[in-house]
C-alpha cells in the first residue's frame, strides 16, 4: 500500500453523538421538553391546558420525525409548533411567543448534551495543521445548534455552519452537502465528513465523492447499514482523528 501525507483539507463534522454526547436521547427526553414548551406558552397568558398541548405536540413531533426519516425534508421546530397550536384554534400568533415556547423546549434538551473529552484540543490541533473545519448538522432549530456551539465553546473552530433547518434538507440529501461545499468553496474530493450516523453521514458523504470517517463510540446500535457502502475509517475515539488524517492509506 502507498502511504501519502494528507494535504490540508476541509473537515465537516456532525455535532450530536460526534462532538457531543447525550445521556438521555430517548423519547422520554422529547416528552419532557414538550411539557416545558407547553408550560412556557401557557405562562404567556393563553387559555390552554398545558398537558393537552404537550401531548398534542409530542404526537405531532413523533409523526413528523417518522416522515422526515423517509423524505429527509426539514421543517423548523417553529413550524411544527405552529401546526400544533392551530389544532387548538391559535393562529397568527406573535413570533416572540412561538420563540419563547421553542426556547423552553430546547433549554431542556440542551441540558442533556455534554462535550466529549478532548474535542476542543482536537479541533485546535486540526486547525493548527491547516485544516478548515465546518459543521453539517441535522437539526430542526438553527438557534439550538448555535447555542450548543456557543455553550460548549466550539463556535470559533468552524468557518462554516450548515444546519438542515436553514437549508430545508437533511443529510443524506445531496442538497445539504452541496450547500456545505458551496459555502466552504471547496470540491467534494478535498473534504472529509466525520459523523456517527451511517445513512446520514457516511452514505451521504460517499455519494458526493467525499471521504468519510464513521465516529462509532456514541453511534446508535440499531442503525441501517448498507453492505456496499464503506466508510474510509471507523473511529471509536474521536480524539484520535488527528492521527487518522495524518496518514491516509490508499
Amino acid at each position: 500500500m502507498e502511504i501519502i501525507f494528507l494535504k490540508p483539507m476541509t473537515l465537516f463534522f456532525d455535532l450530536g453523538n460526534t462532538l457531543l454526547y447525550s445521556l438521555d436521547p430517548g423519547d422520554e427526553n422529547i416528552k419532557i421538553a414538550c411539557v416545558h414548551a407547553a408550560a412556557a406558552f401557557a405562562e404567556l397568558g393563553y387559555l390552554i391546558r398545558p398537558n393537552d398541548l404537550a401531548a398534542a405536540h409530542y404526537h405531532n413531533l413523533t409523526r413528523y420525525y417518522a416522515i422526515r426519516d423517509g423524505d429527509h425534508i426539514e421543517h423548523s421546530a417553529e413550524q411544527i409548533f405552529i401546526q400544533t397550536l392551530e389544532e387548538f384554534g391559535f393562529t397568527d400568533l406573535p413570533a416572540k411567543d412561538i420563540h419563547a415556547a421553542i426556547q423552553a423546549f430546547y433549554a431542556y434538551t440542551q441540558s442533556n448534551w455534554y462535550l466529549i473529552d478532548g474535542v476542543p484540543e482536537l479541533l485546535g490541533k486540526l486547525r493548527q495543521k491547516g485544516h478548515t473545519l465546518g459543521l453539517i448538522s441535522n437539526a430542526s432549530s438553527i438557534q439550538d445548534v448555535l447555542t450548543q456551539l456557543q455553550s460548549h465553546r466550539l463556535s470559533d473552530f468552524f468557518t462554516s455552519v450548515n444546519i438542515s433547518a436553514a437549508i430545508g434538507f437533511r443529510k443524506p440529501r445531496r442538497e445539504i452537502f452541496e450547500a456545505a461545499l458551496k459555502n466552504a468553496g471547496v470540491e467534494a474530493g478535498d473534504t472529509v465528513m466525520i459523523g456517527d450516523t451511517f445513512i446520514a453521514d457516511i452514505l451521504g458523504a460517499k455519494r458526493m465523492g467525499m471521504r468519510a470517517v464513521w465516529a462509532t463510540r456514541y453511534a446508535k446500535t440499531d442503525q441501517v447499514i448498507l453492505p456496499d457502502v464503506h466508510a474510509d475509517f471507523l473511529l471509536d475515539d474521536i480524539t484520535l482523528l488527528e492521527e487518522v488524517l495524518d496518514l491516509m492509506i490508499r
